[in-house]
């Protein structure tokens, strides 16, 4: 007889049936199963996501901000980077967003790691809520939302930490616009999001966010109401008001970001640069297969995505395509299907940017059309649109028998055939090129590109591609015609993992840890002189050309990255230990160039006479150049691991062990009087936001220089009486009697404050708004 059943383990089993009945519960299950098999060697290996910005910009520039906030100074200015640069008016700094106190109490690498976790969990339940909205179907929503956190724009957002934390919030921003016309709560809501979403540090998702939202909630109201004038106007009026809150409560971080933008090179980016990033028109292949172009951990790059920027297009996998096959078949579309393909669309179409006639003349004639990049980020609205239709369609979806017949034969041989092709490819490839080159006419021998080792590998990625993808496909129709829901769920799910996974790159958590050179440090590290680093100032040294020799490799390109450093990544760290910009912050060692979200146009100006607008960095700076000597960069930092080409028998070495050298320039001290003569200091004490010193003025000259760069919002007091702050030069000068003196240097930047003015008075408008309200609700109940 069978052994009964305890009724402990009947109640626990009751108690866990339950409680996955729960949709948030399945939902937090199936992020965490999911993310421990993609993310596994952040769990297992002790590994980090390490590519590209994440690495060159925004952790050092958050190791500088905790390094202050946890001596208890809150750093508006950073005196580090291309002689000082506002950190307030920078928004990518994010240092008023939560994930920064993530930065306070653990390891670079852990704080990464948590701050990319938690942000992959707020874009999926965002999701889930924008997609429930739509479809009232649990199981499709979790489905979609699942789809998005594993897109291909969402997982290559981890190699920007900026981008993440503000792609993140854009489900979330379309869902709480839905409710904005309903009551004053749903207006509340979606200031309170679309603040978080600037606050994370990418403005222009916010840009592209809020006319989308509007668009959105207006689509809500239409599904509610018929349109009309007595609709509209209300509708627009509660949109005003939540405009006006959504700026009050940003003001403190807003106004400085927008002050700092106005005097950056973003506004004086060409149509060329602005058009960077345009969609391929070739690219929409990527649809349906989307790595055959581009796999960065595979080294594997060709196609029209060789020599410009790689774009990540969406991938719905090929079960969701065939859901907006059968839904184009449909004879009568709704108003919610017509919405998201229009959407989709419009989204679709603008991202080919600088490939739509007349593009580039709008940006040449429409004033601050220039100020964003990257037209292809219009996808990320083309993804979510596709994902809502599918979510609406799913619990509609019908496949016949005579379509999951030809599904299944077509599916079944395509990846046989598939395999036996990829078998074949890295068998005996010998046989295979020869054929190709002979129905091409000699085309591959005779191509610059073709070589019989990258035709293989490409080949290889193709056929392996289109067999697992073929495979996948197939057996999740079977599933869905056994209606075997959950395992349609894991295999569309593993179809999106893998054809996202290339291009995350992994690197072990040691690459995050402080500069360990300490005596090189020591060597250049002075509060009178600056560095610069020929690891950052010569082509082909800098962390770009790392990621470039990283994502492209043989037989692609010649590059240096091999199997040892994939797995150590030791040049990466010899590049951080000579502190090559952005690292030499994290040391507290100030350089004359750097690598910026916003560099100050004046600044650029000063040292490069070309006119270009430079993005993030300015260009080559000779060691002759004349302005060294002015601002004060004494030392230079070579790396000889790199190829050294250039003549140092006329600068003093002063600092030698493999594999840094540093050489001496004559330079002015960054405190020095008006005519250069250098300034004897008493004492120095000096933090991000002030400068304080005591000098004995025995030169003729009446002014004090300092050798920072000048903006607005440094205010100077000598001897305990104000002055004002003059501009010499693109340096600050101020007037100091003859004699011993006290000078006391402060940036208080009149925008941040302001700012911090308007929030409060927001915050206390809504607050009495709120009581108010309360009051009035009160006093009907107690009439009644």
């Amino acid at each position: 007889m069978p052994k009964a059943q305890s009724p402990l383990s009947s109640k626990r089993g009751s108690l866990i049936t339950r409680l996955f009945a729960h949709h948030w519960v399945q939902v937090i299950a199936v992020f965490s199963v999911v993310n421990v098999a993609r993310l596994h060697p952040i769990f297992f290996f002790g590994k980090t996501l390490f590519f590209g910005d994440n690495y060159s910009l925004l952790v050092p520039g958050r190791l500088f901000l905790v390094q202050w906030l946890k001596q208890g100074i809150v750093p508006l200015w950073n005196p580090n980077l291309f002689s000082g640069i506002s950190v307030i008016g920078d928004i990518s700094h994010s240092l008023f967003y939560p994930t920064t106190v993530a930065f306070l109490l653990f390891h670079p690498a852990v704080a990464l790691s948590l701050t990319a976790l938690a942000h992959l969990f707020l874009t999926m339940s965002g999701m889930y809520l924008l997609a429930k909205w739509f479809s009232k179907n649990h199981y499709s929503s979790l489905m979609v939302s699942v789809l998005w956190m594993v897109s291909s724009q969402v997982t290559g957002s981890l190699n920007n930490l900026q981008t993440l934390q503000s792609l993140a919030w854009l489900p979330l921003v379309l869902f709480s616009a839905l409710a904005v016309h309903r009551s004053f709560k749903g207006g509340l809501l979606f200031v309170a999001v679309i603040v978080g979403n600037f606050l994370a540090g990418y403005p222009q998702h916010v840009l592209a966010a809020v006319p989308i939202a509007a668009v959105f909630s207006l689509f809500a109201v239409s599904q509610e109401h018929k349109l009309s004038w007595r609709v509209l106007v209300p509708w627009v009026g509660r949109w005003l008001i939540v405009g006006l809150l959504s700026l009050g409560f940003s003001a403190f971080a807003l106004l400085p970001f927008i002050e700092t933008l106005a005097g950056s090179t973003r506004l004086a980016q060409s149509a060329d640069q602005a058009a960077r990033g345009s969609m391929h028109p070739l690219e929409i292949i990527k649809l349906w297969v989307p790595y055959f172009f581009d796999a960065p951990s595979l080294g594997l790059r060709w196609g029209p995505s060789w020599n410009v920027f790689p774009t990540a297009v969406p991938y719905v996998t090929a079960f969701g395509w065939l859901t907006f096959l059968l839904t184009l078949k449909l004879k009568k579309l709704d108003k919610v299907q017509l919405f998201l393909i229009g959407m989709s669309g419009v989204t679709l179409f603008l991202s080919l940017g600088s490939f739509i006639p007349g593009y580039t003349w709008v940006l040449e004639h429409i004033p601050f059309s220039t100020t964003v990049r990257y037209p292809s980020s219009w996808l990320v609205l083309t993804n979510i649109s596709w994902l809502l239709l599918l979510a609406y369609q799913l619990p509609t979806l019908k496949i016949s028998k005579l379509w999951r017949s030809w599904i299944g034969w077509l599916t079944g041989v395509g990846a046989v055939l598939m395999a036996i092709s990829y078998w074949i490819v890295r068998s005996n490839f010998d046989l295979v090129w020869k054929f190709l080159n002979s129905v091409t006419g000699q085309a591959l021998l005779n191509s610059p590109f073709h070589t019989w080792e990258r035709d293989q590998l490409i080949l290889s990625v193709i056929t392996a591609n289109l067999a697992v993808n073929l495979c996948l496909f197939g057996v999740a129709i079977w599933a869905w015609s056994r209606k075997r829901l959950w395992l349609v769920l894991a295999i569309v799910l593993l179809d999106a993992s893998l054809n996202s996974q290339l291009i995350l790159l992994w690197a072990p958590n040691r690459v995050y840890d402080q500069p360990q050179a300490q005596q090189l440090i020591d060597s250049v590290r002075s509060p009178q002189f600056r560095v610069m680093t020929r690891n950052f100032n010569r082509s082909y040294t800098d962390f770009g050309s790392y990621w470039e020799a990283l994502v492209v490799r043989p037989p692609f390109s010649d590059s240096f990255i091999d199997d040892s450093e994939l797995q150590q990544a030791q040049h990466l760290q010899r590049l951080r230990d000579g502190l090559t910009p952005d690292w030499n912050e994290v040391v507290n060692v100030p350089i004359v160039n750097g690598y910026t979200t916003l560099l100050p146009r004046d600044y650029q100006l000063l040292w490069e006479k070309d006119g270009e607008a430079r993005i993030n960095s300015l260009s080559y700076i000779p060691m002759d150049h004349e302005l060294l000597k002015h601002w004060a960069v004494k030392y230079y930092i070579v790396d000889e691991w790199f190829q050294i080409d250039e003549d140092f028998s006329a600068y003093p070495q002063v600092y030698h062990q493999a594999p840094w050298s540093v050489y001496e320039l004559e330079a002015l001290s960054r405190f020095r009087m008006d005519n250069d003569q250098a300034v004897e200091l008493t004492s120095l004490e000096e933090d991000p936001n002030t400068i304080e010193l005591q000098f004995t003025n025995t030169s003729t000259s009446g002014y004090l220089k300092i050798a920072d760069r000048y903006e607005q919002g440094w205010t100077a007091m000598v001897n305990q009486q104000p002055v004002r702050v003059e501009n010499r030069s693109g340096m600050r000068a101020i007037p100091v009697p003859p004699g011993k003196n006290v000078v006391v240097l402060t940036y208080r930047p009149v925008s941040f404050y302001t700012g911090l003015a308007v929030t409060g008075a927001t915050l206390a408008v809504v607050a009495i708004g709120v009581g108010f309200k309360r009051w009035r609700q009160q006093r009907v109940k107690l009439k009644n």
